[in-house]
């Protein structure tokens, strides 16, 4: 699992290094991003295949997958724009594009990547948090998984959106 953290933590870090201010970044600013970055987040995860890691964070190991959630400090606008640009350069993409599921608008990106020789399917969800931060979800799971697997990464990323309505 390490390089599907790796992998993982190269994702999201293209959001957190967009959404930082210049080096002059005052500290109250540095302070509210780490809250953010280490807030619970409400998610539905059926915890009998993932297993809780770290906060926001569940693994499985066969199949291999990961579910992981987090608020970064940037609007929704500039997470579009980041997802539209820059979101190539880590998966494979075969689907993105916003959706609205109950009246809620989201981001979304479908796609893969391969990390210790298997091939992974992606989702990232992005929604609106707030008006300077999003809520971030990204699941991926190994390709050969069961459909129970891949339906428990679809129903945590639809939580998401259930949970954090604006």
């Amino acid at each position: 699992m390490k390089n599907v953290f790796t992998l993982f933590f190269s994702l999201l870090s293209v959001f957190y290094i967009v959404a930082q201010e210049p080096i002059k970044e005052s500290l109250s600013k540095k302070e509210k991003a780490e809250k953010l970055l280490s807030t619970k987040i409400e998610i539905d995860v059926n915890t009998e295949m993932f297993t809780p890691v770290a906060i926001n964070t569940y693994v499985s190991e066969k199949p291999k997958g990961l579910i992981m959630t987090l608020i970064v400090p940037e609007s929704y606008q500039k997470a579009k724009e980041t997802l539209n640009n820059k979101i190539s350069e880590e998966i494979v993409v075969t689907e993105q594009g916003e959706k609205t599921v109950n009246g809620i608008t989201f981001l979304y990106v479908n796609g893969y990547t391969e990390s210790e020789g298997k091939k992974l399917s992606s989702t990232i969800y992005c929604v609106k948090y707030n008006k300077e931060s999003c809520l971030m979800f990204m699941g991926m799971i190994d390709e050969d998984a069961t459909t129970k697997h891949k339906n428990a990464i679809a129903n945590a990323a639809i939580s998401i959106v259930k949970n954090y309505e604006n």
